[in-house]
């Protein structure tokens, strides 16, 4: 059974069997009865059955009514509390017992895809046309416009869901004997009966498959027939086409019991992994371990029941949102801003010519445009991505990369410029190892050895050029170009350099004193400049790396990105904001989840952000972390 996440005011009806004999259990006090559910991973809830009064009366939760003696022995109508089927997990288990029945089950699947009751959005109206409406165009509920908007096709090709039943194709016997009949007997209640029993020695196995097709979802399977065997029974088995593996539906109160004459069985839950995503093909398995060829399997009607989707699928549905046109949609929290918040734009890689540069179509002509940008690469023709970022843009379509690729992009690869930053931790390691992009700024600096035609000549006796007479001479040849010999110049007047006293620190504090605008360059030199710029590189950015198992402000762990069943999600996308961002509109930094849900994501330090996890299908979380 599938229900919608949410779903209120259930009722069901369930089949309840005398233990002792598989008989239906006609006449029970429903005040002796017990109602439980059991959501995944919590303990059950129960309470006693109340009494109804009469099978038409008004929902009431943990009510109870028999149906029919005559015409429907063994049925009795359930209602169920709301809490049952709240968000929160993707299945509840029902349950019925008493001390003269056997517990009688049903599991509900919680989809919070499945078409429920349209409701009003946002002033509209409560029809799925107007919810759609809503939801294409949040700018005033404008109506669709047909020269622009794709979304209209979904309006145009909705209609209401019709309910139908579908008799089998095909049939496939694995054990047994087929003693008359076929599968096409299955498909009306006129007592021609599919009648099968089992090898003297293997017992009894046969399925049958449905052709659902894919424009109907299978929702369940009803039987009519019985089985003729005393001491055996027989199990119904739906095949799951995502494991590859049969799936019990029946169990030992719902199963087919010994019996003389045509009974009801189920209707049994199909999931939506029982329908093959090819084609929509179903298959219904029935096995019994009876040895005894007198045994009989009586088929008189099986019917998979399906919702008619009216030409509308999941693909039609995808493909008109991907096409829709994100313009004005300033909802802070809706996917198309999100996707408009990642990426800035696409190109067509033209030449390409190595793991680091190649050229591509359409960029803007402007040097250094998207300069420190991160970027994705689509290899289409393997079908794999890379990450890398922008180190140089020549205004020509010609595109250098900081970090290489794992490949060499081809005249068939994309580029994705992304709105968001390369680290600035990788800038840092790329001036402290040398990298071909920042290389310069390490080179320049550590090649400032002051040797040949400057200063460190005249102090070292090198030769030097004079400007006034272009001629060589050495430290002994100084006495030539003045009144005054080099003895004279060191001694004259009995005076020395040191005898300047402070002379040095006063040039030294006039040269600097000036130098107090504050942010300026000379300002920054003179407060920060005490080594070789390549020996302090990696103090120029500071950095932290945060970590699943960083504590956050509440003194606890971040946390692996997990599902609420505990599995790891790898992909996702780990975002970091501004504390003060509230509406978490501008992401500062991000990584990836690996294997195990975790991540490694470097920050500026001496700052508190907000993190949120992104992911399809799911959603985290923010919490705060102080870098």
């Amino acid at each position: 059974m599938i229900l919608p996440k949410g779903a209120t005011s259930i009722t069901t009806y369930f089949k309840l069997i005398d233990p002792s004999d598989g008989t239906p259990e006609l006449g029970l006090t429903v005040t002796n009865l017990d109602m439980s559910y059991v959501r995944d991973r919590a303990s059950p809830v129960k309470d006693d059955a109340t009494d109804l009064g009469s099978i038409n009366a008004g929902y009431s939760a943990y009510g109870m009514y028999q149906v029919d003696v005559t015409n429907h022995p063994g049925l009795y109508r359930a209602d169920w509390p709301n809490a049952a089927f709240i968000a929160g997990v993707d299945r509840v288990q029902l349950c019925i017992s008493g001390a003269a029945i056997d517990p009688a089950y049903i599991e509900v699947e919680l989809d919070p895809l499945s078409v429920g009751v349209p409701i009003a959005l946002d002033g509209g109206a409560a029809t799925i046309a107007a919810m759609l409406t809503k939801m294409a165009d949040d700018n005033g509920g404008a109506d669709f416009d047909a020269e622009i908007d794709s979304l209209n096709k979904i309006e145009a090709s909705i209609v209401q869901g019709v309910p139908h039943a579908i008799a089998a194709s095909a049939q496939n016997r694995t054990q047994g004997t087929i003693d008359s009949g076929s599968y096409a007997s299955t498909a009306l209640a006129d007592g021609t009966k599919f009648q099968i029993s089992p090898d003297g020695a293997n017992g009894l196995d046969i399925d049958m498959t449905y052709a659902v097709g894919l424009t109907a979802l299978a929702s369940g399977v009803t039987i009519e027939g019985y089985w003729d065997g005393a001491g055996d029974f027989i199990n119904i088995y739906a095949w799951n086409y995502l494991t590859t593996a049969w799936d019990q539906l029946s169990d030992s109160g719902t199963r087919m019991n010994n019996a003389g004459s045509d009974r009801d069985y189920g209707p049994f839950a199909l999931l939506r992994d029982h329908q093959q995503d090819s084609d929509g093909e179903v298959k219904i398995r029935f096995t019994g371990d009876s040895v005894t060829s007198a045994d009989d399997l009586y088929l008189d009607q099986v019917l998979v029941s399906a919702l008619a989707l009216g030409g509308l699928t999941l693909d039609d549905i995808a493909n008109a949102v991907v096409s829709h046109d994100v313009t004005g949609h300033g909802d802070h929290k809706s996917l198309a801003h999100y996707v408009a918040l990642l990426m800035i734009s696409a190109y067509d890689v033209t030449t390409g010519d190595t793991a680091t540069s190649f050229t591509c179509s359409g960029l803007p002509a402007i040097a250094d445009y998207y300069n420190f940008h991160h970027v994705r690469i689509h290899d289409v023709t393997n079908g794999r991505f890379a990450d890398s970022w922008i180190s140089d843009m020549d205004g020509s379509g010609v595109v250098t990369l900081g970090r290489a690729l794992p490949f060499t992009p081809d005249t068939a690869s994309e580029m994705y410029v992304m709105n968001g930053l390369v680290a600035p931790s990788e800038i840092q390691a790329q001036i402290e190892s040398g990298g071909s992009s920042l290389a310069g700024i390490k080179n320049k600096t550590d090649g400032m050895n002051f040797t040949g035609n400057d200063i460190k000549a005249t102090l070292d006796s090198e030769e030097v050029t004079t400007d006034s007479t272009s001629r060589t001479a050495s430290k002994a040849d100084v006495s030539g170009l003045s009144t005054h010999n080099a003895a004279a110049v060191w001694t004259v007047g009995t005076r020395t350099l040191t005898s300047f006293g402070t002379l040095l620190a006063d040039i030294w504090n006039r040269l600097t004193s000036a130098l107090t605008t504050n942010g300026s360059i000379g300002k920054l030199i003179v407060t920060n400049l005490d080594a070789k710029i390549s020996s302090v590189g990696g103090a120029l950015v500071g950095a932290v790396t945060i970590t699943e198992a960083t504590i956050d402000v509440d003194s606890v762990a971040l946390g692996a990105i997990q599902t609420d069943e505990g599995d790891a999600i790898t992909g996702a996308t780990v975002n970091f904001y501004a504390d003060a961002d509230t509406d978490l509109e501008t992401v500062l930094y991000y990584g990836t989840t690996d294997g195990d849900g975790g991540y490694s994501v470097q920050v500026a330090a001496g700052a508190t952000y907000r993190v949120k996890a992104v992911y399809t299908g799911y959603t985290s979380t923010t919490k705060r972390v102080t870098a």
